[in-house]
């Protein structure tokens, strides 16, 4: 529109960069060669396009080929250019590009309404070019916005599978929690020595645990714990004192394991036999421990919490201190 407009032959629009510097892979030609053009090499007035950056506004030169005036540079003539102009493409204050066309005919020399429609094509250009430059940004952002929503739904069907795949392992195990599980008796005590220190045995498993065993049928759970505290220390002789109460546990407190819930009938007992008489090679599994340390001792966190609450009783603790074994 611009080259109909102004009766130029050819013409260009080239960008410039933040400071200023001409981008000719950018370039845009009409009837000049693009790749030399892009190269910086095509056949136009490279003065002419340095003094419209400098200006900052639009330069026109013409004048005969043939005669060397002041209003034609050397270059135009060597490059048979009759008349030229360039003009900056500002947009706030800054420079974009640059608009150049140019004749090589003499009838074709440019005029003051020339010029005039120049610039206002060159003011277009410049609202174009940005339009076209914030179109661009716009598309690429649109393209990132895109990407980042694929993203995020992949991320979102992995969580969900992973969401899914929780469910499914707190349903299996929500449903071993709720299989029935056997429930036993079994009867035992808190055995005090003549120091007040408390018996302990071990398990095949390494287990330390309050003296007990199971309940046979048609057995009392007093009598039954006393011999189970005799069968599993070989601690032969036992005086009853009271009944403890009972508390229930799980034999096993992970879901993973086969699990049973058992009742626990515990009693207090105290014993004249010393360790040194009754715990030796043959009874590796059993000892005597403090009354303080042995909820750390114990394994299973019922047991713990039977033998705490059993240790705050002031029966107990008057007991432990002034055992009557007659």
């Amino acid at each position: 529109e611009g080259i109909s407009l102004t009766n130029a032959e050819r013409g260009l629009i080239v960008l410039t960069d933040g400071k200023a510097q001409i981008q000719w892979k950018y370039a845009t030609t009409y009837r000049i060669d693009r790749d030399l053009a892009e190269a910086g090499k095509a056949d136009i007035s490279q003065s002419i396009l340095q003094d419209a950056l400098s200006r900052r506004e639009t330069v026109v030169r013409f004048g005969e080929p043939q005669q060397a005036t002041e209003a034609i540079s050397d270059s135009m003539m060597s490059l048979k250019i009759y008349s030229a102009m360039c003009a900056p493409l500002l947009l706030h204050e800054r420079i974009i590009g640059l608009f150049y066309v140019d004749a090589r005919q003499l009838m074709n020399n440019f005029t003051e309404v020339d010029q005039f429609l120049f610039d206002y094509l060159a003011d277009h250009a410049a609202i174009a070019i940005f339009n076209a430059k914030r179109y661009a940004d716009l598309q690429a952002e649109n393209q990132r916005q895109r990407q980042s929503l694929l993203e995020l739904e992949a991320l979102h069907e992995q969580l969900e599978a992973r969401h899914h795949k929780l469910l499914e392992q707190a349903g299996r195990q929500t449903s071993r929690a709720r299989e029935p599980i056997s429930h036993t008796y079994s009867a035992g005590g808190i055995v005090l020595n003549l120091a007040g220190e408390v018996l302990l045995t071990q398990s095949a498993t390494g287990d330390w645990s309050l003296p007990r065993g199971p309940i046979e049928a048609g057995e009392e759970p007093a009598v039954l714990a006393q011999r189970r505290v005799a069968e599993a220390s070989g601690i032969s002789y036992l005086h009853l004192v009271q009944s403890l109460g009972s508390y229930h546990r799980l034999s096993s407190e992970s879901p993973d394991q086969p699990r049973e819930m058992q009742t626990v009938y515990m009693y207090l007992f105290h014993t004249e036999q010393e360790p040194s008489e009754t715990l030796g090679a043959e009874q590796p599994n059993v000892r005597w421990a403090p009354p303080d340390q042995v909820p750390s001792l114990l394994s299973h966190p019922k047991d713990k919490d039977f033998f705490q609450g059993a240790l705050t009783e002031e029966p107990l603790s008057l007991k432990r201190a002034q055992p009557d074994l007659s």
